[in-house]
């Protein structure tokens, strides 16, 4: 195995970043960034917006670098 364990604590990245449900922007993002105690897992916490119930498309774009958006299922 390569690469070493998150340290304890937030590592958020430090670019600019969105989330976008369906191309509806997320209401507040709280964290993106590692997962502590994990490696090279990222997280990214945020509400998601006002959508239909179902499957829709999610984007997380990091400094200008979009995601290859997979689907998140979302009930009302």
């Amino acid at each position: 195995m390569t690469g070493a364990v998150t340290p304890p604590g937030f590592s958020p990245v430090s670019g600019p970043n969105t989330v976008t449900v369906s191309g509806v922007a997320a209401t507040s993002i709280t964290y993106m960034g590692l997962t502590p105690g994990s490696i090279g897992l990222y997280q990214a916490d945020f509400v998601v917006p006002k959508v239909d119930a179902g499957d829709h498309p999610l984007v997380i774009t990091i400094s200008g670098q979009a995601s290859n958006n997979p689907l998140i299922a979302i009930s009302n």
